[in-house]
């Protein structure tokens, strides 16, 4: 828990006015107090999750992961990275015909995460979406970074 006066400083508002959110907005004045408690938990949390995604055997290969990224699914919500695959099969539903065995097979891989594992996947494809560079080498340097886990090495 914060003091009063670490929590004026570190974002900066004054004593008078932290006082009186005490009573005004005492879920702020509360979350600001324990703000520190928070950042800790969310700290640990990374770190598991970083580990966990040591303990991945990957899966994918390379084309596979650029062939998802080159979908631009919409991954929003904990329901949407629990139905990854199934966001992915609307997304390929006119590929099946021409190309099965690959998108099919993909779906398969996708299904088959638990969900922590969907979750770091999802992550990383949403982190990696905003990074793209234009040059093939660069893409897929960065794939090779950010799917390390998931990669059949």
């Amino acid at each position: 828990m914060l003091s009063n006066k670490e929590v004026t400083e570190q974002f900066e508002v004054t004593r008078f006015t932290f006082n009186n959110w005490k009573t005004t907005k005492p879920k702020l004045y509360e979350y600001l107090k324990n703000g520190d408690n928070k950042y800790d938990e969310l700290r640990e949390c990374k770190m598991l999750l970083e580990k966990y995604s040591k303990s991945i055997t990957g899966e994918f290969k390379l084309e596979e992961i650029e062939y998802i990224l080159a979908l631009r699914l919409a991954i929003e919500t904990l329901e949407d990275i629990e139905n990854i695959h199934t966001i992915y099969s609307i997304a390929i539903a006119k590929e099946i015909k021409q190309n099965s065995a690959f998108v099919l097979g993909i779906y398969q891989k996708l299904a088959n995460l638990g969900l922590i594992e969907k979750y770091l996947f999802t992550k990383r494809y949403k982190d990696l979406q905003i990074k793209l560079p234009k040059t093939k080498e660069d893409k897929q340097g960065l794939i090779k970074h950010y799917f390390k886990s998931f990669l059949i090495l």
